[in-house]
């Protein structure tokens, strides 16, 4: 398997897509990277989804039916996860058969965080905060992250402090 250090950016580009609009995205990165904190976090998950991108661009990468991680799906994850304050609890990034990318946060006792993203542009999440509170929805993604889930999001790195950086 080939080093996944390297910049999840040039697995994205197509001989269709703009020079100009990789470059954008590649600075718009390196702008939020601006402290240590926030560079460990965009380099992570970076690296994860480069490796999403190697791994799951063709129908049936699970071994069954799942349907592809899109450059799409990719592109509003790497949205998604730049406007995602730098502070926070490092999320895992998983492709799902369905073909969009779930950011997930664990926690003690079963807590768990979900949020799917996808080409639509509608953003799926279900969590688990404790025995007696589940959440669950749907929310628009347009330009930024919804206030709901940054709340939601907020809420559940602030009271679990299983994984950092």
């Amino acid at each position: 398997m080939t080093e996944l250090a390297v910049d999840y950016f040039t697995y994205f580009q197509l001989p269709t897509r703009s020079e100009t609009v990789w470059r954008d995205r590649d600075d718009r990165l390196r702008q939020s990277t601006d402290t240590p904190a926030a560079s460990a976090l965009q380099s992570k998950l970076a690296t994860d989804l480069a490796r999403i991108a190697l791994e799951c661009s063709e129908a049936g990468w699970d071994g069954y039916q799942a349907q592809p991680i899109t450059t799409e799906t990719l592109s509003r994850a790497e949205k998604f996860l730049v406007d995602l304050p730098p502070w926070m609890q490092v999320p895992d990034i998983v492709p799902e058969s369905d073909g969009e990318l779930a950011v997930e946060w664990y926690g003690r006792d079963g807590k768990t965080l979900s949020i799917s993203v996808g080409e639509t542009g509608v953003l799926h999440f279900a969590g688990l905060f404790g025995r007696n509170r589940e959440v669950h929805g749907v929310e628009p993604f347009v330009d930024s992250v919804p206030k709901r889930l940054l709340r939601l999001i907020f809420e559940f790195t602030s009271s679990t402090a299983d994984r950092t950086i």
